[in-house]
C-alpha cells in the first residue's frame, strides 16, 4: 500500500527545478517524501499495520497502473465517497472479486482523503506509482 501510494504510491515531481531535468523515480520519490512527510509515515503506518493486504494491492498497483492512479485521484478529490462511487463514474474499469475484499483499498482511500494533495501528488507521476509498487519504499 505504501507503494501504491508512495504509491501512492505518485507525481508532479518528476521534474527538478533547478536544472529543468526530468528526475529519476526514486529522486522524484524522495522529494515527494521530502515534501509530504507526515502523509509518507501516515502511508507507511497503514502498510505496515496491513501488510499482507498492503501487498495484494500493491501486486495490483504493479499491473494496473493506470487504474491505480485514477483510484487515487478520484479518493482524493471525493474525500469520503464509498469505492463503489467511483466505479459507477468509470464504467470502463473492472477489478477482481478480491479487490472489493481487500481492507488495503478502504485505507488507501481513507489515506487520499485526509493527505489528499500528497495523493494527488502520487496520483500524477505514473512512473513514481510505478517504482514505489516495486521497490517497497517505505
Amino acid at each position: 500500500m505504501k507503494t501504491l501510494i508512495v504509491g501512492a504510491c505518485a507525481l508532479g515531481l518528476v521534474a527538478c527545478a533547478h536544472t529543468g531535468t526530468a528526475a529519476t523515480p526514486q529522486q522524484a520519490l524522495l522529494d515527494w517524501h521530502n515534501r509530504y512527510p507526515i502523509a509518507a509515515q501516515d502511508l507507511c503506518l497503514v502498510e505496515g499495520a496491513h501488510s499482507v493486504a498492503a501487498n495484494r494491492l500493491l501486486d495490483w498497483e504493479r499491473n494496473n497502473p493506470v487504474q491505480a492512479q485514477e483510484i487515487l485521484e478520484w479518493a482524493a478529490t471525493h474525500p469520503g465517497e464509498p469505492l463503489p462511487a467511483f466505479f459507477r463514474d468509470h464504467p470502463s474499469i473492472r477489478v477482481d472479486e478480491w479487490f472489493w475484499g481487500n481492507s488495503a483499498v478502504g485505507l488507501l482511500l481513507d489515506w487520499a482523503s485526509r493527505h489528499p494533495d500528497a495523493a494527488l501528488a502520487l496520483a500524477y507521476d505514473p512512473d513514481v506509482l510505478k517504482w514505489s509498487a516495486e521497490h517497497h519504499v517505505c
